[in-house]
């Protein structure tokens, strides 16, 4: 499953499936620099053209659902 904005518009490939608890002990920083720059498989900005706070959006709406 992935991730498509906060408001819909715009389409980023952020996992929300799976386990978050690890990844989120590991802080927001590193969560927020991951889904800003990329990470493994992972394209910088979810491969979207979005901002640094659609970004940080992003990450906080997936984590406020796996909670």
């Amino acid at each position: 499953t992935r991730f498509s904005g906060v408001t819909g518009v715009q389409t980023c490939a952020l996992p929300i499936s799976g386990d978050w608890a690890p990844r989120i002990a590991k802080g927001k920083a590193l969560l927020y620099d991951h889904a800003t720059n990329g990470f493994n498989a992972m394209p910088a900005r979810g491969g979207a053209d979005i901002t640094d706070e659609e970004v940080k959006n992003a990450v906080d709406y997936i984590i406020s659902k796996s909670s």
